[in-house]
């Protein structure tokens, strides 16, 4: 596509493309919470992390881990209230948390775009989806109308949407859920972004449509030399995906480091929970479901968060000070114990 879509923001300080695997993104010391009725829920408690230009980063978790809270916090798209975010997301050389509503539109689309996993929350069923591709072109480039049209018609085509021309007029319940989430890739792509965030983007499709979508992101991410962070519940997405990840608990990262390490010598009881109760995991015939429940986020333990649910917890886990330990290269784990830990091949 034209050089012309990839729109910037001329007040950064570089709008230079990274070079790859340099950090493009640094968070510290994230913290989101809501206001409610009955207290403050803790979503996002403390996490901290790198992007690098180019990679895939998978964040994985249980529902409630926090997964999502991180994504829509990085790009401030939680209603403020209740929402309240604290610390540090490092993106060319400006920190994003605080910015007004104004700069951070400046930024979303343009620079960092996300997927959502529900196409019909997202999209405007009263728009016809050529003009809701068009509608961040308008957004953040100089193009006319025809431009616009045009332009959202080569990304239908790019992301592998038939007979464009003609679909272009179309409403979102006039396509398959597979089409739809094809035209959100089309929107999020629109200007170019360099960081694309997919929060579960294929929730919701059958295992052959998941394949597609996924096969396009990647395919997409390796054209236009994206950073992709992945939002995942499922393992093996995950792992056939990523070349980094992110395990989340009870808002806060538990385990991270790069994919086959982490995936085949995990250094955190929880990881090594989730892989046992895969299906056809190497751990033995029958799947091992973790026992319990996540805690509450509102009134979360003193100390380890996995404490209740752990088979290696000891008195210690109550009171420790949970902090993400080196564990090996690229490789930190929140576990007393890691170096304790077994695995199913030893």
């Amino acid at each position: 596509m034209n050089a012309t879509l990839i729109a910037s923001d001329p007040r950064e300080p570089s709008t230079q493309a990274p070079e790859p695997g340099s950090v493009i993104l640094s968070v510290r010391d994230l913290r989101t919470s809501f206001r409610t009725e009955r207290g403050v829920v803790r979503a996002v408690d403390g996490i901290s992390f790198d992007l690098l230009s180019g990679e895939t980063f998978g964040i994985v978790g249980e529902s409630g881990s926090g997964k999502s809270v991180t994504c829509r916090s990085l790009i401030g798209l939680l209603p403020t209230p209740p929402a309240v975010t604290q610390g540090t997301v490092l993106y060319n050389g400006r920190n994003l948390v605080g910015l007004s509503s104004r700069q951070m539109q400046m930024v979303r689309g343009a620079h960092i775009s996300m997927i959502f996993q529900d196409p019909m929350t997202f999209l405007n069923p009263l728009m016809r989806v050529g003009d809701q591709i068009a509608e961040s072109l308008q957004a953040h480039t100089s193009m006319g109308r025809r431009e616009r049209m045009a332009a959202a018609l080569l990304l239908m085509r790019e992301v592998g949407i038939p007979g464009p021309e003609r679909r272009i007029r179309d409403y979102p319940h006039q396509f398959s859920g597979g089409m739809r989430q094809r035209v959100l890739i089309a929107i999020a792509l629109a200007c170019r972004p360099r960081i694309l965030l997919a929060d579960e983007p294929t929730t919701a499709l059958d295992v052959t449509i998941q394949d597609q979508i996924l096969g396009l992101l990647l395919n997409l991410q390796r054209e236009f030399g994206m950073t992709v962070v992945l939002v995942s519940h499922d393992l093996g997405v995950i792992a056939e995906t990523c070349d980094r990840m992110a395990v989340m608990y009870g808002g806060q990262i538990v385990e991270q480091g790069d994919t086959v390490t982490l995936l085949t010598r995990p250094k955190h009881p929880y990881t090594q929970g989730l892989l046992r109760s895969l299906p056809g995991a190497s751990t033995g015939k029958y799947l091992t479901p973790i026992p319990g429940a996540p805690p509450s986020l509102i009134d979360p333990p003193a100390g380890c968060r996995f404490l209740d649910r752990c088979p290696l917890a000891m008195d210690q886990c109550r009171t420790w000070h949970t902090e993400l330990l080196p564990v090996g290269p690229d490789h930190l784990s929140r576990c007393i114990r890691h170096d304790q830990m077994e695995y199913a091949n030893d």
